[in-house]
């Protein structure tokens, strides 16, 4: 698997920390699912 690094404002990573805690799991595992729904879903 490869692997890739982005720089978010802190404001931006406070967000998805915390969304990630509300759904027990880590913010890598959040941003994952959120990127595979994003490619899956029909293109316009």
């Amino acid at each position: 698997m490869a692997s890739i690094t982005i720089n978010l404002p802190d404001e931006q990573l406070q967000k998805i920390q915390k969304l990630a805690q509300e759904s027990q799991v880590s913010p890598e595992a959040l941003l994952q699912a959120s990127i595979e729904d994003w490619l899956s879903s029909p293109k316009k």
